[in-house]
């Protein structure tokens, strides 16, 4: 079935047509891979792990959503309580999330971790004259937790077809 904006707009039902139509709310043709990830926090003195809900997109997109405090992992057994599990943008919680183009990106498979891990790397090209003369461009680095191996790969190759043939997959 397909909506048009001058459809969308001439009923009030229209919209529970629309989602009544879908899987999930968070399901989506968009979405080449969500689920529950740990992400690496660093702190002054320590790091540690925070669950977040992560998405690749279509448009190359990793896109991080923090969870609200207290969560547990009961959030994997129904899409009511997963999504009460994301922080909404309300008057007394703050939304933190993420988002990082893959197209600027590199992925290693963390091979020393007990736990499957990798690393993201987003890479901005070289800006300014003392940049571009010295060739060094500024990076940020995401890690990240997988719950088994099988989840890793898929992580991994989902976000590989975005990243460009130029940078490489590497195990450490």
């Amino acid at each position: 079935m397909q909506y048009t904006a001058a459809a969308l707009s001439t009923t009030e039902d229209t919209d529970s047509k629309l989602f009544s139509t879908l899987r999930s709310p968070i399901a989506s043709p968009l979405l080449v891979r969500c689920g529950f990830l740990k992400n690496q926090v660093s702190g002054s003195l320590f790091s540690s792990w925070k669950d977040v809900l992560c998405a690749i997109t279509q448009d190359g997109c990793l896109h991080l959503l923090d969870l609200k405090e207290n969560t547990t992992r009961s959030i994997l057994e129904s899409t009511e309580s997963m999504l009460a599990a994301i922080s909404t943008n309300d008057q007394t919680t703050d939304v933190n999330s993420q988002s990082v183009c893959l197209t600027n990106c590199r992925i290693e498979i963390l091979g020393k971790s007990a736990t499957p891990s990798f690393e993201i790397t987003e890479v901005s090209p070289p800006s300014g004259l003392l940049g571009s003369m010295l060739r060094v461009g500024v990076s940020r680095t995401l890690t990240f937790q997988c719950p088994s191996q099988s989840d890793l790969i898929d992580w991994v190759v989902a976000a590989k077809r975005f990243i460009s043939t130029g940078s490489s997959m590497v195990n450490r």
